[in-house]
């Protein structure tokens, strides 16, 4: 039996990283960058308004107020997407719109609201002080020529994906999906649709091992779930030998999910989790989830880690890293860790409610109410 930081390093160093390919930009979404961005040109490309109002010399309105506004000659109404071709002069002021190019010789813009419209079209009256470089977006501000604007191993968010349009990044270069062969074992099982009998749980197969794996070996990686602790029909670990798998080690110090086998078979990784649920559910957490995302290409493979208060005690035995489900909320401005029971590794409710996992250490055997912990999470926090 080993720790949980050995078995992690054992598989993470089995794992051979898929190669990138390659994918619209539309399609890019949760996807996995597997090439560094560098800015062929600056964002935004030119200075530009960010605000409507009127483009004028900072100098000509620094004494503005409602008692003594200043009056300006409109020269140009310059909207978004068009450069004006006339050069700003004291005493003058384009209207201008949000987006739109700043022009020659204005170095601020003041905003609508701070303005009144004149019974003279031609002229416009503002009655607010503005400064130099007020309300203007500069060229090259957000991301300059040349910048990384997005690092390989990031996953594309929504707001990448607006980055990478703005650079005219029309198709990228993302990491490969792994092709997941999932293999149920028992002949307890029954379909999904089947109606239940005694002596038999829903969904899985009764067909031999090893006849599944072949059919599924053109995957990217194999899990097993089920047949892989130490029972007279346990077989998992047997097939995995059988089929020429390099056997890396079983067993883990950790609860729940002490039987978890993990080999390597013509290059590719195989993964034998717990027949129990929860003790499958969270061996993929901790094992599988993290060695997926390293071969799409991630960087950033970890759990969030927070330290929340705990609101009841809980004990356990030493020599095993142990995960408590628990909903992880906020009060008072602090994380707390509502511990979700009862604690079989059989029970599926309690992980439903849950959104993290209360780590306790190989060495600790007692957390008590009050105290802060360690939570893994493993989904989001409602706020």
């Amino acid at each position: 039996m080993i720790k949980i930081t050995q078995a992690l390093d054992i598989i993470l160093n089995s794992i051979k990283i898929l190669p990138p390919e390659e994918v619209h930009l539309e399609d890019a979404l949760n996807r996995i960058l597997r090439e560094d961005i560098s800015a062929d040109m600056d964002i935004p490309p030119f200075d530009n308004s960010a605000m409507d109002g009127y483009a004028v010399k900072a100098e000509d309105i620094k004494n503005a107020s409602i008692k003594k506004p200043v009056y300006l000659k409109v020269i140009d109404d310059i909207p978004a997407g068009y450069i004006s071709g006339k050069i700003l002069n004291y005493q003058e002021a384009s209207l201008i719109m949000t987006g739109a190019p700043i022009p020659d010789g204005a170095d601020c813009v003041i905003i609508v609201e701070h303005t009144h419209k004149t019974h003279d079209p031609n002229h416009v009256e503002i009655f607010f002080p503005g400064k130099c470089k007020d309300n203007i977006r500069f060229k090259g501000e957000d991301i300059k020529k040349g910048e990384t604007a997005l690092n390989a191993g990031t996953t594309i968010k929504s707001s990448d994906i607006g980055l990478l349009a703005a650079l005219g990044k029309s198709k990228i270069k993302v990491g490969k999906k792994p092709v997941v062969s999932i293999i149920g074992t028992g002949d307890e099982l029954i379909d999904i649709e089947k109606s239940l009998v005694p002596g038999k749980i829903r969904c899985s197969t009764k067909e031999d091992v090893v006849s599944h794996l072949n059919k599924g070996k053109e995957a990217d990686v194999f899990i097993t779930t089920g047949g892989i602790s130490v029972g007279k029909y346990d077989v998992v670990k047997d097939a995995m030998k059988s089929l020429g798998g390099e056997f890396k080690f079983w067993q883990i110090a950790m609860k729940p999910g002490k039987p978890f086998a993990f080999c390597i078979w013509e290059g590719k990784p195989m993964f034998g989790l717990p027949g129990n649920p929860i003790s499958s559910a969270i061996s993929f957490e901790q094992f599988v989830r993290p060695a997926l995302l390293l071969m799409s290409g991630k960087k950033d493979i970890s759990l969030p880690i927070i330290a929340a208060i705990l609101d009841s005690d809980i004990t356990k035995k030493p020599g095993v890293k142990y995960f408590a489900r628990c909903k992880v909320y906020i009060k008072d401005g602090e994380f707390r860790a509502e511990i979700q029971g009862p604690h079989g590794s059989n029970m599926l409710k309690p992980l439903t409610r849950s959104n993290g996992l209360v780590v306790m250490e190989e060495d600790s055997t007692i957390a008590k109410r009050g105290e802060k912990v360690e939570v893994q999470l493993i989904d989001n926090i409602n706020f």
